[in-house]
């Protein structure tokens, strides 16, 4: 019989401890009513109000559009009970949190997190605060979305029409910057062992998808 070696025991004890990390994952029909968001607000026609603020933002029409299509998914998404919209997270904080107000209720939308934000104190500084488009779950883990409109070559020449569809075959996924996802990596993750989800996602990204 081979006995067991007492020296061994200081090595034995220097060995590091696997730590494994799970991955969460995004509900099927959750994906889909993003997809939806996404989809319909690309189709969506402006109204002429809007088609000439987009017009009139000379080089900066790729941004207004977006604005308003952003705008769009936030109104459909903000109808599920489940969902919170345009939550902006201080990311100066571990883990990062929801700007609240006075009260101490969640902001939502960018005028009202800068106002807090100033009330509060805090330095405007840039890169501190994110908002993510959608997040679904009670608790960390976090499913975050991100809706993603490319600019058509139309639009950037000048040309706005009612219909402004995005440039077509660009996914969500290579327009997020690898410091964008990190940020929301950290919001998904929360406090929670199990690491949340980040899907950007763009018209082309809800092709074939029937809503």
């Amino acid at each position: 019989m081979l006995a067991s070696c007492p020296a061994d025991a200081p090595a034995l004890a220097l060995l590091p401890t696997l730590t494994i990390v799970t991955q969460a994952t995004v509900p099927p029909e959750m994906l889909k009513a993003f997809q939806c968001a996404v989809k319909e607000c690309d189709k969506k026609p402006l109204t002429k109000k809007e088609q000439q603020e987009v017009a009139a933002a000379g080089g900066k029409r790729c941004a207004k559009l977006g604005e308003i299509k952003h705008a769009c998914v936030d109104e459909k998404m903000s109808k599920d009970p489940n969902c919170r919209t345009e939550r902006t997270y201080d990311m100066k904080q571990r883990p990062p949190r929801v700007v609240r107000d006075a009260s101490g209720a969640e902001t939502s939308g960018y005028h009202a997190a800068k106002a807090a934000i100033v009330a509060a104190g805090l330095p405007l500084t840039k890169g501190r605060f994110k908002r993510p488009d959608a997040i679904f779950g009670k608790k960390a883990p976090y499913h975050v979305f991100d809706a993603k409109f490319p600019c058509s070559a139309k639009v950037k020449s000048g040309t706005v029409d009612a219909v402004n569809l995005s440039a077509a075959g660009k996914s969500g996924g290579p327009m997020m910057s690898k410091w964008q996802r990190r940020n929301y990596q950290k919001i998904a993750d929360g406090s929670s062992k199990t690491k949340g989800t980040v899907t950007p996602v763009s018209p082309a990204d809800a092709v074939g998808v029937k809503c």
